[in-house]
């Protein structure tokens, strides 16, 4: 991989995680015991970003290393917790990805859902999860990162 390539990938991913942390800020730790229907909305609203902006950091990984990784069709956060050691090292452990996973999950009930609006109890563990991943996912991707100021 170029090191053009390379700094422009770091560059990304940093302003991802900048993003990212904007997004947690944003959200920050609603109770939903109590939310009104709209309270409800904009935290689903809030979860659904979160995941898309993980999606857009891992889909950029991906098309960067399309090349120098293995073709397979298994889904994108499968692939970003493989490791292609020497060429790219799992960008996210087992444990983020149940957490993600289930943003994922969450993120398809979401936009699925067309006029019935979500409960409270049936996001209420995603939001749990999602919290939870807050304090776990940045030293997997800053890892990532090191490994790309490595390979510079």
């Amino acid at each position: 991989m170029e090191i053009d390539r390379i700094l422009a990938l770091d560059y990304f991913l940093q302003g991802r995680l900048r993003l990212i942390e904007k997004l947690y800020q944003e959200l920050g730790s609603p109770s939903l015991e109590t939310a009104s229907q709209e309270d409800l909305v904009v935290v689903e609203c809030r979860l659904e970003g979160l995941y898309s902006a993980f999606e857009s950091l891992f889909q950029r990984v991906s098309f960067d290393f399309r090349l120098l990784v293995p073709v397979t069709r298994r889904p994108l956060l499968d692939r970003m917790r493989m490791d292609h050691t020497p060429v790219r090292p799992a960008v996210i452990g087992g444990e983020v990805f149940e957490k993600l996973f289930e943003l994922h999950r969450f993120r398809r009930r979401f936009r699925l859902r067309y006029e019935r609006p979500l409960q409270a109890p049936s996001v209420e563990p995603v939001l749990r999860k999602a919290l939870e991943l807050r304090t776990i996912y940045r030293p997997q991707i800053e890892a990532f990162l090191d490994f790309l100021r490595r390979v510079r």
